[in-house]
């Protein structure tokens, strides 16, 4: 019991990333989480040229470098404080808006970072959030659902009279090719 108590007394040393990744419970959330929040550090500690370096394996060494401070780096950011947090996290997005990356992983990445910095407002590190950084709009899918039934038969009759060009050529009884049929009269979806 001495010993419960004195731990008390020095404090606990919280390994943010840790409580982080334990609340999450597919290993392949923890893997994407782990990923994004190593993007973000590398943003953080070497700036946009990080994103410019030559060579995988130079870039593979400054990652795994980052990798193994992840956890003192989560720490750390999250002492620096709020304006300078946003400004950081606001500068994270613009670059992955340069880099062109899609709006779903910008908003993936910055979805980690506001996680991490929670998780350690829970843990009373720090009082701030990062609730004003906003993500992108998502633009919505490609509708895949395909044709009305209508549609289909409207297909069918067209596709079942002779092509333009085979009446100008007297070869009426020629059937038109039904996949230029498909791919000219109904819109990609």
């Amino acid at each position: 019991m001495p010993q419960v108590s004195a731990t008390l007394q020095l404090g606990l040393d919280v390994d943010l990333l840790r409580a982080i990744l334990v609340e999450k419970t597919k290993p392949s959330t923890r893997e994407g989480y782990t990923k994004d929040l190593v993007d973000f550090f590398l943003f953080v500690t070497q700036g946009e040229m990080v994103y410019g370096v030559e060579g995988p394996k130079r870039k593979s060494e400054i990652k795994a470098q980052v990798k193994r401070e992840l956890s003192r780096l989560s720490q750390s950011f999250v002492g620096i404080g709020r304006l300078k947090a946003l400004e950081l996290a606001a500068r994270y997005r613009e670059c992955m808006m340069q880099r062109g990356l899609q709006a779903n992983t910008i908003n993936r990445r910055l979805s980690a970072v506001k996680s991490m910095v929670r998780m350690a407002r829970r843990l009373e590190m720090c009082d701030w959030t990062l609730a004003e950084v906003d993500g992108l709009t998502v633009k919505p899918y490609r509708d895949t659902r395909g044709i009305t039934a209508s549609k289909f038969r409207l297909m069918m009759v067209i596709g079942c009279q002779p092509h333009r060009r085979c009446r100008d050529n007297h070869k009426a009884d020629q059937p038109p090719n039904l996949n230029r049929i498909i791919w000219r009269t109904l819109p990609l979806r």
